[in-house]
């Protein structure tokens, strides 16, 4: 299945091609950190610009906090993709990424395929 993108400012909406909302992704960059707020499920249909939006962000931005507070479900592609960031912000110097505001069902993915421990993953 396409995407279609739609970009409108700091704000990045995932479509499928009937225009459905799957995903939106709204970063906030500041001085100190980047923050990105997701709202939508990580499928492994929006997974590559999930993927691109992240990588990209991680390329400019030391500090990136993500709020998972619209989300209740990442897939095995979405949880690639966060490891692969977080990969990426290691090998450099004081950099980090935070994960924030996770409801139970996805903190229970996160639990049950062993991520939780690799992530800092605030309240």
């Amino acid at each position: 299945m396409q995407t279609k993108r739609i970009v409108d400012g700091e704000l990045l909406i995932i479509t499928d091609e009937n225009d459905q909302h799957l995903l939106a992704i709204w970063e906030q960059m500041g001085e100190e950190q980047t923050q990105v707020i997701l709202n939508g499920d990580i499928t492994l249909q929006v997974s590559h610009d999930f993927e691109d939006e992240l990588m990209g962000l991680a390329t400019v931005s030391n500090h990136i906090v993500i709020e998972f507070s619209g989300v209740n479900f990442i897939s095995s592609a979405g949880l690639k993709t966060l490891l692969s960031v977080q990969q990426m912000l290691e090998k450099r110097r004081d950099t980090s990424l935070a994960l924030r505001a996770m409801n139970a069902q996805l903190m229970a993915i996160f639990q049950e395929t062993g991520f939780a421990d690799l992530f800092d993953i605030e309240s």
